[in-house]
């Protein structure tokens, strides 16, 4: 079965609480006020430098896997 479609054609997967994962971007050739970009290394607490997959929880946080494992992104710490 193919994933459901929306919007401009970009599929949208289910993931395993059932709930569509939306793709969330910022537009660099829109006004960004107000957006930073920060670098996250081993030098500020992650201990690897490769994501291979990113998700963010109903409570905000956020989960890097990495193939040194699963970190757990509060918004403070790692």
């Amino acid at each position: 079965m193919a994933a459901p479609v929306y919007g401009d054609a970009m599929p949208l997967a289910l993931n395993s609480s059932g709930t569509r994962n939306l793709p969330v971007a910022v537009d660099s050739f829109e006004d960004t006020e107000g957006y930073s970009a920060i670098l996250y290394d081993n030098r500020n607490g992650v201990p690897t430098s490769e994501a291979n997959a990113i998700a963010q929880t109903e409570e905000s946080f956020l989960w890097i896997g990495t193939y040194a494992g699963l970190i757990r992104y509060d918004g403070i710490t790692f």
